[in-house]
């Protein structure tokens, strides 16, 4: 199936294949000019079952596919078979949740509380719209693109890393990591941007309580977690009036702090 890159990723995230006894999630490949969502089973199947919100259809009992049921029990098997330590809670079941800022395993009561802050916004664990940074929920880049969305608001969002041009005009190393976003607005006549940078000494700083690095999530995936950056940013002059941020504003105090290289 064709698709433009907004069409494909909420596509993707709302059904599965639907070739009897798969229901396994889908992907979406480029496909020049456009992008192809397909199963990695049947990728020319164009067979594909409407999900709708698959984990609370599920929990409230109206997935009526059986693969699809079929599907979520065989990860709930694969998880308790290689021993994960598996937290049911109103309705979920996560399994070895890890902090992303400290890459470790989250107490059974973290997962709660994040399972607890996602329902809260309306966003839902299973899809990674949230997560734990250095002990506190988090949403992810996913959660707020889905925040956004349902404000019928969104009008589309890029990101790109900085030119040399851009570099020598903000002033930034050639060796440091740097990214721009754009997130636009209907009813904007112009976007709004975020930027973030990365230096190497954030990279190299060590913990004040042990040798370890300080941010060992960023140090691994540092390109990756700058461009998140600058799009959480634009995503927040976007939309100011999203709910979440006062929450943040009011929970995360200096352990978010360590989640942002030059803070918030």
């Amino acid at each position: 199936m064709k698709l433009s890159w907004e069409e494909g990723k909420t596509f993707v995230q709302t059904h599965v294949c639907g070739e009897p006894g798969c229901g396994k999630p889908l992907v979406l490949a480029w496909d020049n000019p456009d992008y192809n969502a397909r199963c990695s089973s049947h990728k020319t199947s164009e067979r594909f079952t409407e999900l709708g919100s698959l984990s609370q259809g599920y929990r409230r009992g109206e997935v009526a596919d059986p693969y699809v049921v079929q599907a979520i029990e065989h990860k709930r098997e694969v998880d308790t078979r290689h021993g994960a330590a598996i937290v049911a809670y109103r309705g979920y079941e996560l399994a070895d949740v890890k902090d992303a800022g400290t890459r470790k395993l989250a107490s059974p009561e973290q997962v709660q509380q994040l399972i607890d802050f996602a329902l809260r916004y309306g966003l839902d664990p299973y899809r990674g719209h949230v997560c734990l940074m250095y002990s506190r929920p988090f949403v992810e880049i996913d959660g707020l693109y889905c925040l956004a969305q349902k404000t019928g608001e969104m009008d589309g969002c890029d990101s790109r890393p900085l030119t040399m041009a851009e570099r020598e005009q903000y002033g930034i190393p050639v060796l440091e990591h740097a990214w721009i976003a754009h997130v636009w607005r209907k009813g904007c006549a112009h976007s709004f941007t975020g930027m973030h940078t990365v230096t190497q000494e954030f990279l190299d700083e060590r913990s004040e309580k042990s040798d370890e690095y300080r941010n060992p999530t960023w140090r691994k995936w540092t390109a990756r977690m700058c461009e998140k950056q600058a799009q959480r940013f634009a995503f927040r002059m976007a939309f100011p009036d999203l709910p979440i941020w006062a929450e943040e504003a009011e929970t995360a105090g200096d352990e978010i702090d360590k989640e942002v290289p030059n803070g918030a």
